[in-house]
């Protein structure tokens, strides 16, 4: 969100600013040009929490040759109908997800792909964070795979 102006009732135009970014600040009112150093201001504000259900936080991909892939379908569902969110997934050696960010519109389900991609030969344990509105909510995902041949 950004600024919006209004006008007032005496004709004078008003700027709120709002800045959702700022975790301790819910809105910012800024009324310049005013004659009156006391002024009082009537607001109302609603907050909500995001609500996300992943299908699985512990994913085993198996045995994968190195240089080959093994995938995984994983469903991410914005059960909040009034907020959309923002998401990213953290890097982990050895797997990818795509697509790696995006917004979950609300009430909506997605699907991301989870690859395995071996390099090196061994069992190989990650953990990839599901970072939700800037990384202001966190969700880790234990992911585990081993290679045994070369691909």
């Amino acid at each position: 969100m950004g600024s919006r102006v209004g006008t007032a009732a005496n004709g004078l135009e008003e700027k709120f600013v709002v800045k959702p970014e700022d975790c301790a600040t819910l809105a910012i009112v800024s009324f310049s040009s005013l004659q009156h150093e006391d002024l009082k201001v009537q607001m109302m504000a609603r907050a909500c929490y995001p609500d996300v259900k992943i299908s699985k936080q512990q994913l085993q991909f198996g045995e994968c040759p190195s240089n080959e892939r093994r995938d995984y379908a994983l469903t991410v569902t914005n059960k909040n109908e009034d907020l959309p969110l923002d998401f990213n997934f953290s890097k982990a050696p050895s797997f990818k997800a795509m697509p790696s960010r995006g917004k979950l519109l609300p009430g909506t389900e997605h699907t991301i792909n989870l690859s395995f991609e071996p390099k090196n030969l061994g069992k190989i344990s990650q953990e990839m964070v599901l970072e939700i509105l800037n990384g202001v909510y966190r969700i880790p995902l234990k992911l585990q795979g081993h290679c045994d041949k070369v691909g």
